[in-house]
């Protein structure tokens, strides 16, 4: 039976003016305004909001629970050695693997280093240097038709050595014969909180050029859109990186209105935590990537890629790689943040930063249209 009884009604009920009266008086003389927050420019965030100042944000969400993969990055050296570090990262419950490679296996190299994987149960994801057109075909040879498998083969065409024509080359083949792998992916630049809204409306001026660029080559937004992946760099500023992301989604489902696409889902969102932030003590990264692990989830990230603590030397070991892994386990398994749908929906703090970032963003991206 549910339980409606109020648990707040031996309370009397506090307006914005009783706290600002008592804020008032506890500051001794000190100015309110002193205690604001300006993330850059044009961004205030008050010390304290209440039901008064709620900003009703909606964000479309059909999940039934607030889940989200597990990933993990596998740098792989050959073809033999690779499978063991694949399947030792799925044994150990990673739900989405990022394999990282510096050459193009063939389709026979292919499945050597995934033998034993069950495509239909995981979410594969490749990342390459170089050759993402000839990968693609071979990797289509692999799955030879499964098409309950999903993944994606990321290839960003704002890097230094990429290009956007090479982007319209894989959507035509993922068109054909790819209906479940993203195969471009657009990267958000890891910025200090100060510059957060540069990094948001850069992501804006980088989608609105992709789409300009591929409509040009005979595809649609709505394509586009579907073959699309974003990632999102966390960093160390807990709120502001919940903001960060719901912000995203906001702006995202905004442009798409912009070309008259209405109905249309924002793309799917990889949540890495940033390496740029880590310091030497390898222990207060563990404890730094678990707050930023926790902000993407409570963000509604779709997948989640936690940084070894000593990611900042490059050389990660097996016992950092675990520990990183069940970060994510420890906030779905024992903290249950897998069970509530849009946790951060109602805060008035959470709500009210995320639409200040957004305007902010949108504000700045049309500007330098």
């Amino acid at each position: 039976m549910k339980n409606t009884t109020s648990l707040f009604k031996e309370f009397e009920p506090i307006s914005k003016a009783d706290w600002l009266a008592k804020l008032e008086k506890d500051l001794k003389g000190k100015s309110l305004e002193s205690l604001t927050w300006s993330i850059g420019k044009g961004v205030e965030v008050a010390p304290f909001y209440t039901k008064e100042d709620r900003t009703k944000i909606d964000l479309p969400n059909d999940k039934p629970r607030n889940d989200w993969e597990i990933g993990e990055d596998l740098y792989l050296d050959d073809i033999y050695t690779g499978n063991t570090v694949v399947m030792k990262a799925l044994m150990a419950g990673v739900e989405a693997p990022r394999l990282v490679m510096d050459f193009v296996p063939s389709v026979d190299a292919l499945t050597i280093m995934t033998a034993g994987v069950e495509f239909d149960y995981i979410s594969t994801h490749y990342k390459l240097s170089k050759g993402h057109v000839e990968f693609l075909e071979e990797l289509i040879k692999l799955l030879d038709g499964q098409e309950t498998s999903f993944g994606s083969v990321e290839y960003d065409p704002f890097e230094a050595t990429h290009n956007l024509d090479t982007a319209s080359s894989l959507l035509y083949i993922a068109k054909e014969t790819l209906p479940n792998y993203k195969v471009i992916t657009l990267k958000c630049d890891y910025q200090s909180t100060e510059n957060i809204v540069d990094e948001l409306s850069t992501l804006l001026t980088q989608a609105t050029t992709l789409f300009t660029y591929l409509q040009g080559r005979g595809h649609t937004v709505k394509e586009i859109n579907k073959y699309l992946q974003l990632e999102v760099p966390i960093g160390t500023s807990y709120f502001v990186n919940i903001a960060k992301i719901r912000a995203i989604k906001l702006l995202w489902l905004n442009l798409l209105n912009a070309y008259d696409l209405t109905n249309e889902e924002a793309p799917i969102i990889h949540a890495v935590t940033a390496i740029e932030p880590q310091m030497t003590d390898q222990h207060t990264n563990m404890i730094r990537t678990t707050t930023q692990a926790m902000a993407a989830v409570i963000s509604g990230a779709d997948r989640i890629t936690v940084t070894p603590a000593n990611a900042f030397d490059h050389q990660p070991t097996s016992f950092t790689q675990r520990i990183a892994r069940n970060v994510q386990y420890l906030l779905r398994y024992e903290s249950h943040l897998d069970q509530v749908v849009d946790v951060a929906k109602g805060s008035y703090y959470i709500e009210n930063l995320t639409m200040k970032l957004a305007q902010a963003a949108w504000e700045k991206f049309q500007t330098n249209e």
